[in-house]
C-alpha cells in the first residue's frame, strides 16, 4: 500500500442511520456519532444555528459509505503561505474573497457556503485542450498561516479531436505543500447547475482531524461528516486557523488552463471563530479582502461582493482574456 493509499484509507465517515433517526431531536453526541455537525450554540452563533436548522430540518438522503479516490497533485502549484495580505490583491490561480484574521484571541474552526457547481467551456476560438476550476472554501493557505484546508467543487473540460468531454467532482484537500493531494468523493454525483452546500471543519472541531460535509440540494445526496486526517506531520503542526477563504481556481496542472466558468455565486459564506474557552464569534464578507485572477495582462476572474454580506460573486471574462484597465 502507498503512502497516500494509507491516508486514504484512515478517512473515515458514518455508518448507516438507524431507522426513526431524527437530527432535531437527539443530543450533539448522537449528532456527531452519526455524521452530522453538531447544533452550534444559537447564542453565539445565531446565523450558523440558523443554517444548520434549515439545513437538517428537511428530509435528507445520507450517502453513509462515500467512497474516495486521490487525483492528482498539481506539480506547479504556487507556494500559498506567500501571498501578502493586504485590501485587494491578484494573483495567477486565484479569484474570490478571503478574511485574513479571525477575532484576537480565536482561531477560524468552521466556514461554509452553498453554490451553484459551475458548467465549464472551453474559450472561445480555442481547439483541443484541457480547462478545469476548482471552487472552494477553505481555512488557512493566506499570508502567514499555514496550508490550506479546503472542500468544494471540481469543474473540467477536455477537447480532443473536437469531442468534448467534461466531468464534475466533489473533492477536499488539507496542504498541497506538505503531503495533501486533491481527494474525490467518486460515488458522490455531482454536475454542472447542481446546487450544492458545503461545511468544513478545522482540526481540534471534534479532535484532532479535520471534517468536511457535502449536501446536494439538486439531488438530495448528502455525505455525513467525513473526518480528514493531516496529510503529515507538518501540516498539522502548521495548521493555524488564521483565514477563511471563498475561493474560484485555476488548479496548476501542466497543459490546463481557466476555462469559460461563467460566474459562481457564493451565498450563506458564514465561517466561525472560537477560543480555547469555547467563546466564539461569527463572521461574513464583512471586511474580506478580495483577489482577481489575472494572467499575463488580462484579468481572467474578478471577485465583487453582493449587497447582502453573506453572497459573494466570481465571474469569468467570456473569452477567459481581457485587458487590465
Amino acid at each position: 500500500m502507498s503512502g497516500m493509499d494509507s491516508k486514504l484509507e484512515s478517512v473515515s465517515a458514518a455508518s448507516t442511520l438507524p431507522e426513526g433517526f431524527n437530527p432535531m431531536m437527539v443530543s450533539n453526541t448522537d449528532l456527531v456519532k452519526h455524521g452530522y455537525p453538531p447544533r452550534p450554540d444559537k447564542n453565539i452563533f445565531p446565523r450558523l444555528r440558523a443554517l444548520w436548522e434549515r439545513t437538517f430540518s428537511r428530509p435528507l438522503t445520507f450517502i453513509t459509505a462515500p467512497e474516495f479516490s486521490t487525483g492528482e497533485i498539481p506539480p506547479s502549484s504556487p507556494p500559498r503561505t506567500t501571498m501578502s495580505i493586504q485590501r485587494n490583491i491578484s494573483n495567477t490561480f486565484q479569484s474570490g474573497a478571503y478574511l485574513p484574521n479571525p477575532i484576537a484571541g480565536e482561531k477560524f474552526y468552521t466556514i461554509t457556503a452553498a453554490w451553484t457547481v459551475p458548467n465549464v467551456y472551453p474559450p472561445k476560438g480555442s481547439g483541443d485542450g484541457t480547462w478545469q476550476c476548482w471552487n472552494w472554501i477553505g481555512l488557512d493557505g493566506f499570508g502567514t498561516s499555514g496550508g490550506a484546508l479546503m472542500a468544494g467543487t471540481w469543474s473540467k473540460v477536455v477537447v480532443t479531436g473536437g469531442k468534448v468531454n467534461k466531468q464534475f467532482w466533489a473533492w477536499y484537500c488539507w496542504d498541497l505543500s506538505n503531503g495533501g493531494a486533491p481527494i474525490y468523493f467518486f460515488n458522490v454525483p455531482v454536475t454542472a447547475g447542481d446546487t450544492v452546500q458545503v461545511l468544513l471543519c478545522g482540526p481540534n472541531y471534534q479532535g484532532p482531524n479535520a471534517s468536511a460535509m457535502f449536501d446536494n440540494f439538486s439531488t438530495g445526496g448528502t455525505t455525513p461528516l467525513v473526518s480528514i486526517p493531516p496529510p503529515s506531520a507538518t501540516a498539522a503542526a502548521e495548521y493555524q486557523g488564521q483565514t477563511a477563504a471563498w475561493i474560484v481556481e485555476s488548479p496548476q496542472y501542466p497543459g490546463s488552463n481557466l476555462p469559460d466558468y461563467g460566474a459562481t455565486l457564493f451565498y450563506n459564506t458564514i465561517c466561525g471563530c472560537k477560543d480555547l474557552v469555547g467563546n466564539g464569534h461569527e463572521l461574513d464578507l464583512s471586511g474580506a479582502i478580495y483577489t482577481n485572477m489575472v494572467q499575463g495582462n488580462n484579468t481572467v476572474s474578478t471577485a465583487v461582493q453582493e449587497p447582502a454580506s453573506e453572497v459573494l460573486q466570481v465571474y469569468a471574462y467570456s473569452n477567459a482574456e481581457s485587458p487590465i484597465p
